[in-house]
This record gives structure tokens, C-alpha cells and sequence, in this order.
């Protein structure tokens, strides 16, 4: 029994420092407007492969969030219809989720924007971004030189058709 205990243990002691590295992986900093700003919280990407039964319409869905309570976030949401692609600029995005926060109730959408996916292996996704987002007020915010180094979560949906 005792041996029992031990090897439960052991697991449990190799899964939670499996855990605490994977999330020392998460960066993503960018220049807005001149200044270098780090998001280090809430940072993820989630993979969505998506098809029908009979194997049509499969789909790669990146969602790349990083946020931080202090200074706002960045947000991508990309659909790639080849699931092989590494690059997207403007029109691969969905309108509704690219944007940049700068605080609570300052959401400024995206006019221009690109997105490098520069290597996706292990459950890490690492790449490049710049956005140029209008303001409420008509000013504008450059966002420029942003990388990051993320988790990344897949999952796979079966749509019934």
C-alpha cells in the first residue's frame, strides 16, 4: 500500500511541475504608440479544428488574447480555411474580435493588422503582430513590434450535419 502512495506522489509531484513550466511560457509584449508594454496575464491561444462528419470544411480557429487589468489588452480571432497557413493580415480576421483595450470601457477596434505565426509545436504557439486601431475620438494607436510565446489549447469539434 505504502508503494501505492509513493508512486501517487511522484505523479502528482511530476504533473504539477509539468503545470508551473508550461506557464512560464506566457509572453507577449508589443510597442503602443512608443511605449513597451509587456502582457503577461491571461495570456492563451486556443485551436479550433472543426468538420463535418463526411471530412468537409475543417477549419484552424486562433484565438490570441493577452490582457493585463492595468493596461489593457490585444485581441485576434483568425479563421484559416487550409489549416496550413502562418501569415494573416487584415481580411483574415473576424472584425468583431481585433481590437486593442485600453482600459474599461475603451475598446478601440482594428483598421489595419497582421499576424505572423512563427512556430506552433509542444502546445506552444509563438509569433509576431502589429495593429492599428481608431479611437473613439478619431486619434489613432499604433501597436507595433508585439510578439508572443503562448500556450496553446486545441480542440477538436465534430459538426453534425
Amino acid at each position: 500500500m505504502n508503494r501505492f502512495k509513493l508512486l501517487f506522489l511522484f505523479l502528482l509531484l511530476m504533473v504539477l511541475s509539468a503545470c508551473n513550466k508550461h506557464e512560464e511560457t506566457l509572453i507577449m509584449n508589443a510597442i503602443v504608440n512608443g511605449e513597451q508594454v509587456s502582457y503577461d496575464v491571461y495570456c492563451y491561444a486556443l485551436k479550433s479544428v472543426a468538420q463535418y462528419e463526411d471530412g468537409t470544411m475543417v477549419y484552424n480557429k486562433y484565438t490570441i488574447n493577452g490582457l493585463d487589468g492595468k493596461k489593457g489588452g490585444v485581441f485576434f480571432q483568425v479563421v484559416d480555411s487550409t489549416t496550413s497557413k502562418t501569415c494573416f493580415c487584415f481580411e483574415d480576421f473576424n472584425p468583431n474580435m481585433l481590437y486593442y483595450n485600453d482600459g474599461p470601457n475603451s475598446t478601440c477596434h482594428a483598421i489595419d493588422a497582421s499576424l505572423e505565426i512563427t512556430k506552433e509545436e509542444k502546445g506552444i504557439l509563438c509569433g509576431e503582430f502589429d495593429m492599428l486601431v481608431l479611437k473613439h475620438n478619431g486619434d489613432t494607436i499604433r501597436i507595433s513590434d508585439g510578439v508572443f510565446e503562448l500556450n496553446l489549447e486545441a480542440t477538436k469539434i465534430i459538426l453534425n450535419r
